[in-house]
C-alpha cells in the first residue's frame, strides 16, 4: 500500500498519510503476533497473544483480535490497486486463517460467515460474484 500525498489531508491530525501508517503497523504487529502464535504451536505450546502470559490462556481475545485483522485485511483486498497489495493482503489472511485453525477454537468462523455476510451487503462486487457463483 503506497502512502497518499500530503495534499489529500484535510487536517494534520487525521490525515491519510497518518492512517496508512497506523493502519500498515498494525498489520505489521498482528504478523508477529501470527508467526509467534504458530511457532509456539509448533513448539508444543497453545496459541495465545503475546500479552496474555498469565497460566489461564483466554483464546477468545487472540480470535477476537484476529478476525477484526482479518475483516481489515479483506477490505484492503477488496480495495487493492496494484497486485502487491492484493498479494499482500492475501498472505496476511491466509496467515491469520491459519492462526485460528490451530488455535482450536470454532467462534472464529462464526465471525468469518459475518465478515462475508456483511461485505456481500457493502461491496457491490462481491454480491455480484456471490449470485453468480464466481
Amino acid at each position: 500500500m503506497t502512502p497518499p500525498s500530503k495534499r489529500d489531508c484535510t487536517s494534520p491530525s487525521q490525515s491519510r498519510e497518518s492512517v496508512w501508517y497506523y493502519i500498515n503497523s498494525m498489520l505489521l504487529a498482528n504478523a508477529i503476533v501470527c508467526v509467534t502464535g504458530i511457532i509456539n504451536y509448533i513448539n508444543g505450546g497453545t496459541v495465545q497473544a503475546l500479552f496474555e502470559g498469565s497460566e489461564f490462556v483466554e483464546k477468545g481475545t487472540f480470535n477476537g483480535y484476529m478476525i477484526l485483522m482479518f475483516a481489515i485485511c479483506a477490505g484492503m483486498q477488496i480495495t487493492a490497486k496494484t497486485s502487491r497489495e492484493k498479494i499482500l493482503s492475501g498472505a496476511q489472511m491466509a496467515i491469520i486463517a491459519a492462526t485460528i485453525l490451530i488455535s482450536g477454537t470454532q467462534s472464529p468462523w462464526i465471525a468469518f460467515m459475518a465478515i462475508f455476510i456483511a461485505f456481500m451487503f457493502l461491496v457491490p462486487r462481491i454480491r455480484t460474484a456471490a449470485l453468480v457463483g464466481i
